[in-house]
């Protein structure tokens, strides 16, 4: 028990870290640092070994709603944490304090609301001339949509490997299903049908619920390395049987291990089970996808394991450089080009693979050589496919796709960046590639497939094509800011080669562009005339047809920068909608009546925040729209 008057460990450590507050405070290295930290964006804490605050930025108070510093600062920084969050930090701490790095770690915290976030979390210590630990500098970043975009890219990324005739999404927290492809598998009117978990178990034979169910079963509790796919027979509306091959995957886990959410496909293998051309048909598709491989830059081989040869593409050779006669199809000439870290885990991979019978997927990323020297990131996917009857392996096929620019981008933690670079790398050649098949598909079946195939046929070209607009303008809206460099830009020049690109909608709509003179800037110049040529492209389609646009260009200072207007007496932008023009996607208007892809003001903020400067719109529903921005003269 503790005596009256007596004071206990832990005050003496509060106390001890009091006065350590009042000494440390006032030294230089704190002040210069608390200069540096008070203007960033990021939330900032300086704590002692104990976890009492010995200073924090305003980003800090604004979190917990101070406005006197003095109210944080000699208190334990557990107690402007929730209680969920008390142990992590107390656990960070302590494995900081025992010489781990805490450098971009992320932590998933629940905030006051109770929604979940990500926090990126940065530890540096600040050491005293002895080498012992002064004090702590912490730095957290919310980024929650940069998680949340990962996540949903994983998810699309998932269903565009898995996509065939059907494609599902199972809820499966709620036990809701979204699958209404497959009412037309199966002969189905949506009035006919109710898109429920339960009626499409109905509609499975009973023998094969059983199988669902257990092979549901053992997906979830190998965590997804047991691959989910089953043979089902469903009852289909002329009362007959149709076979589906079903293939799923879950795509989302809560914290504590339980599947959230599930897709996947089913494809209609009815044809392959009653028809006897079966065989036949199946080694023409092998030898079209054979052609089609030849023609991109995806890598495959064959390995013939039990007298060991193995066939490399020509495209597994020229992703590393190699004409097809300079290297020999055999496992020996990719050994020799594998990063020596990493031939060791490629082995160890595949006896793995092998020891549980294709269970653990061989799937790895792996660093090659180049014939130019340079290190190449690869994606490996393999599998073994056939065995023999004492279950050893006899034949294993698999691709190898080059992901260096994907690991690049992976070091970058710009929103959209990553995402952008890997659709305009990984996608636009399958665009491309779809084009060309529907095309030749038009040329020699276009006179066989009747009215509604050629629609279906014009809406997947409608489509692609909307796709590839889509990865243009995101693959231009990541390239804002990968230049640090900026110069002196003459803004009147930059307007004069806009207008010039405007010229001939601004003839046909009959429009008035009134400018001024306007000075130099600071800044990029191939930038700037984006930003120009996309603010004023809108004021000349934003516009009735019987509208005459009037453009008026004005300027004036804002925060002691140039204020730029663009001011139009177009179609306006409703109340409701204004705090959301800048989002990348969002798109206000009629697709059919006004084009676009919903990228454009989205790169206009980009711009305007790399150069340091404000955006800003103001608008009233068929009387106009005035954008204003700022940027910081020469």
């Amino acid at each position: 028990m503790k005596k009256s008057g007596a004071t206990t460990n832990q005050e003496i450590i509060y106390m001890d870290s009091k006065r350590h507050v009042e000494e440390t405070y006032t030294s230089n290295t704190l002040k210069y640092l608390s200069a540096l930290y008070n203007n960033t964006r990021d939330i900032v804490c300086v704590f002692d070994k104990n976890g009492i605050v010995l200073d924090c930025n305003i980003k800090l108070l604004q979190l917990n709603n101070v406005s006197d510093k003095r109210e944080i600062v000699g208190q334990p920084i557990t107690r402007f944490l929730p209680q969920s969050q008390q142990q992590i930090f107390n656990k960070d701490l302590s494995l900081f304090l025992s010489g781990k790095k805490l450098t971009n770690e992320i932590r998933e915290i629940i905030d006051g609301e109770g929604n979940h976030r990500y926090i990126e979390l940065n530890v540096k210590p600040i050491y005293k001339e002895n080498f012992e630990i002064d004090f702590i500098l912490s730095m957290f970043r919310d980024v929650t949509t940069e998680v949340v975009s990962n996540k949903n890219l994983e998810n699309q990324l998932t269903a565009l490997e898995a996509t065939s005739d059907s494609f599902w999404i199972w809820d499966l927290k709620d036990n809701h299903t979204r699958n209404k492809s497959l009412e037309q598998v199966l002969g189905f009117k949506p009035e006919e049908l109710e898109d429920t978990v339960g009626n499409w178990f109905k509609l499975m034979h009973p023998l094969d619920r059983k199988k669902v169910e257990r092979g549901i079963a053992r997906h979830i509790e190998s965590k997804g390395k047991i691959p989910y796919q089953v043979e089902i027979r469903y009852k289909n509306s002329k009362g007959g049987i149709t076979y589906l091959l079903t293939r799923g995957k879950v795509v989302e886990w809560s914290s504590d291990g339980t599947p959230l959410k599930m897709i996947g496909t089913e494809t209609d293998i009815t044809a392959t089970k009653v028809l006897n051309k079966v065989q036949e048909e199946l080694i023409r598709q092998n030898e079209t996808f054979e052609h089609v491989l030849e023609s991109t830059m995806a890598g495959y081989w064959d390995w013939n394991i039990k007298d060991n040869i193995q066939y490399l593409s020509p495209t597994f050779k020229a992703m590393f450089g190699y004409k097809d006669h300079e290297m020999k199809n055999a496992v020996e000439s990719w050994h020799k080009i594998v990063h020596p870290d990493d031939l060791p885990k490629l082995i160890n991979l595949y006896n793995e693979h092998i020891r549980t019978k294709g269970k653990v997927p061989y799937n790895i990323q792996t660093r090659f050589f180049h014939k130019n020297g340079s290190v190449i990131w690869v994606l490996s996917n393999g599998k073994v496919i056939e065995w023999d009857k004492e279950g050893n392996p006899i034949r294993m096929v698999g691709s190898n796709i080059d992901i260096t620019n994907l690991i690049n981008l992976a070091k970058s933690n710009e929103d959209l960046e990553r995402f952008a670079y890997l659709a305009s790398h990984d996608l636009q050649e399958p665009l491309r590639t779809i084009k060309d098949f529907i095309q030749i598909f038009k040329e020699e079946y276009g006179s066989k497939i009747g009215v509604d195939g050629k629609s279906y046929l014009e809406f997947i070209e409608n489509s692609s094509e909307r796709m590839t607009q889509l990865i243009t303008g995101l693959l231009d809206y990541s390239k804002v800011g990968k230049t640090s460099h900026k110069e002196t830009v003459d803004l009147n020049r930059v307007l004069k080669n806009v207008l010039n690109d405007l010229n001939t909608s601004i003839k046909q709509k009959n429009a008035i562009v009134k400018t001024i003179d306007l000075p130099n800037v600071i800044g990029n110049e191939i930038e700037l005339h984006s930003l120009f040529l996309n603010l004023i492209g809108n004021s000349l389609k934003f516009t009735t047809k019987e509208q005459i646009p009037n453009i008026n260009i004005t300027k004036g200072l804002h925060k002691g920068m140039l204020k730029i207007n663009i001011s139009d007496n177009g179609i306006g932008i409703p109340k409701d909608k204004l705090n959301t023009v800048f989002e990348i996607f969002k798109r206000l208007n009629n697709s059919q009546e006004f084009s676009g892809t919903g990228i454009g003001l989205s790169q206009c903020k980009k711009i305007v925040e790399t150069h340091n400067g404000e955006i800003w719109c103001e608008s009233e529903q068929g009387k106009g729209t005035t954008f204003s921005f700022t940027l910081q003269t020469a």
